[in-house]
């Protein structure tokens, strides 16, 4: 029916490869706290700058972060505001998910890029 072409569509747009990341902390040898990002999956998304006026307060640490890219990929279980996205060569905290459309079909990442981080 008409619903799938639609679907279909909006699968087209989704162009950029990117890599959903989770953090990992490990300790060293010393026993000091070392960070570490492990790829939990690798998908095609749509990315897209924002205007840089809308603002969200991340869930992880509370603090107040402006949006700077919104990502959206096909929906995914197990997804949280603690992970970040790799794309091109930009780090993308995730501040925000949402689903586009209530029917499990796509989520809109909403991020905030992490300028200096090591990839």
């Amino acid at each position: 029916g008409g619903d799938c072409d639609g679907v279909n569509m909006q699968s087209g747009k989704l162009r950029e490869r990117v890599a959903i990341q989770s953090k990992v902390v490990v300790r060293d040898g010393f026993g000091s706290e070392v960070v570490t990002w492990v790829v939990s999956a690798t998908v095609w998304a749509d990315v897209r700058s924002t205007d840089g006026t809308e603002q969200v307060e991340s869930s992880v640490d509370q603090v107040v972060a402006t949006i700077s890219h919104s990502v959206l990929i096909r929906y995914m279980a197990g997804l949280s505001p603690a992970m970040r996205v790799v794309w091109r060569d930009r780090s993308l905290q995730v501040l925000s998910i949402v689903e586009n459309d209530n029917r499990q079909r796509q989520l809109i990442l909403k991020c905030s890029e992490i300028v200096g981080d090591p990839l």
